[in-house]
């Protein structure tokens, strides 16, 4: 589970002890966002667009892919601009940019426009073309004080929104997971077989086992749990990626335990996921009802 936040800063003045004033409070500002949220926030400023790729070109292609977002001021020196350090990422891979300026507005969509002309051009000649040039890209007019800074926590908040789920399913699994251990261990037989205290919640495998043996549970339910405890596995303990292709994060998980879902969870996998999992906690207690009013497996 990764919970580390990363944010790439570009900015011409963030070196300038006498002006950098603005994104010293923006940094603050998002900082104070994401710990709230519970991930820990880590970032690193640059001043122009050759700094910045000459640093990640240094430290290798991998680094770019642990960004989470990027952000940069749209004047930069060396007549580069934000737009720039965004067509170039765009080459790349596929990226969460947000660009501010105080400059004048027009100035900045009229260089948009012409860019999406450019795709337009390209397309019409059958030439290799984006159409999806900007679909990830935001614009936040920087004004004085901060008030600008809810445009940017604003898209933030979009993008912190998937990492939770992905923490919600992470918790969803490893609680309903231990309650599974809790239901099978409160059976005296399936305590004793175990030998062992019922606070060590790590020997699910052999839990579910021994439930099976001794007739508390059915196969069906025995192979069932057991997809769910491996299912838990590989979603508590795999951090998540991000697939450059399709633009969204992934948990991975070995195709050999989970081929409906091509060794790749996405979000929209998850609501399948819980109610297989919540329909085998039901299974669960069921028949474990049913055993302890009958003492056999109904």
């Amino acid at each position: 589970m990764r919970l580390e936040f990363n944010i790439a800063f570009v900015d011409d003045e963030h070196d300038d002890a006498n002006g950098c004033d603005h994104l010293n409070e923006l940094i603050d500002t998002l900082r104070v966002h994401i710990e709230n949220k519970g991930f820990s926030f880590n970032y690193s400023c640059f001043s122009s667009v050759k700094d910045f790729f000459d640093d990640f070109d240094n430290k290798g292609s991998g680094q770019l892919r642990r960004i989470d977002l990027y952000i940069s001021d749209y004047n930069l020196e060396a007549s580069k601009t934000g737009i720039d350090l965004y067509l170039e990422l765009k080459k790349r891979l596929i990226c969460d940019f947000i660009l501010y300026s105080k400059a004048n507005n027009q100035q900045i969509l009229d260089r948009l426009i012409g860019e999406l002309n450019n795709e337009k051009e390209k397309e019409i000649e059958n030439k290799l073309s984006n159409p999806n040039l900007f679909s990830r890209f935001s614009f936040v007019s920087r004004n004085a004080g901060t008030e600008w800074h809810d445009g940017v926590t604003d898209i933030l908040e979009h993008l912190i929104s998937s990492r939770e789920e992905m923490n919600t399913i992470r918790g969803l699994f490893a609680h309903i997971t231990s309650r599974v251990y809790d239901e099978l261990t409160s059976i005296s037989v399936v305590k004793e077989k175990l030998g062992r205290p019922s606070s060590d919640r790590d020997d699910l495998l052999s839990v579910i086992n021994i439930a099976a043996q001794e007739g508390v549970i059915g196969q069906n339910l025995q192979r069932d749990l057991h997809k769910q405890r491996k299912r838990r596995n590989e979603i508590v303990h795999n951090d998540e990626n991000f697939d450059h292709l399709n633009g969204e994060y992934f948990i991975p998980f070995d195709v050999k335990i989970e081929r409906q879902f091509g060794g790749k969870l996405y979000l929209k996998d998850f609501q399948k996921l819980r109610i297989q999992l919540k329909k085998a906690l039901k299974d669960l207690v069921d028949e474990v009802q049913a055993y302890t009013k009958d003492g056999t497996k109904r």
